[in-house]
């Protein structure tokens, strides 16, 4: 049992026991509350795993649309490791992608 889970029949609890309620009914409903925060929390997860996948397929894409850019015309794809405006343009694009990742990350954080 998780201590948030346990603060809250701790809670309910006592304010069944101060109101005269039924306990029995109360902890049926607590029941059914912690089952679907655990629901809730797994669907969470799940969309949370999904984005981080697709925001690490984001920033590992450019890598292969290079070489096979690099792989159907040679010529064109060439100035960028030849020259060193093509150096830094590489620099560029793998700091922008670091950053990009970085904050996608960030988004796709979720704490329980």
């Amino acid at each position: 049992i998780s201590s948030e889970n346990l603060q809250l029949f701790t809670a309910t609890v006592c304010v069944a026991i101060r109101s005269g309620g039924g306990i029995a009914e109360v902890l049926e409903n607590l029941i059914h509350t912690i089952r679907k925060r655990k629901e809730l929390e797994g669907k969470v997860r799940s969309l949370t795993a999904q984005f981080n996948f697709e925001s690490l397929c984001m920033v590992l894409l450019p890598i292969p649309v290079f070489l096979i850019l690099y792989l159907l015309d040679e010529e064109l794809m060439r100035p960028l490791l030849t020259t060193t405006i093509g150096w830094w343009g590489i620099a560029a694009i793998v700091v922008l992608e670091l950053i990009g990742f970085k904050v996608l990350r960030s988004i796709g954080k979720v704490r329980f």
